[in-house]
């Protein structure tokens, strides 16, 4: 086993390429389908309570996107931690 010192971790050994396949399932498991799935489908009954009825198709449609694009991960490069803020 290699030595690790304090806030280092140890180099993983480079197995080679993963498939496209892989890759793509590793990415689309990252966007955490099922839950972006359970929010929409609590966004809908709570819409039709909302309005007593139903919504114009427009606002349906609209917030739904938004949800989903909402709930996406975040880039890295994206979110802000103590450790990236200067001063």
């Amino acid at each position: 086993m290699p030595e690790v010192s304090a806030g280092t971790l140890p180099a993983l050994p480079i197995t080679g390429r993963r498939s496209v396949k892989a890759v793509a399932s590793s990415l689309f498991a990252l966007t955490k389908p099922r839950i972006i799935e359970l929010l929409l489908v609590t966004t809908i009954p709570t819409m039709l309570l909302a309005d007593r009825g139903l919504p114009s198709v427009r606002i349906l449609l609209v917030t739904l996107a938004g949800g989903a694009l909402a709930s996406s991960p975040t880039p890295p490069s994206c979110s802000t931690s103590s450790s990236t803020r200067s001063g």
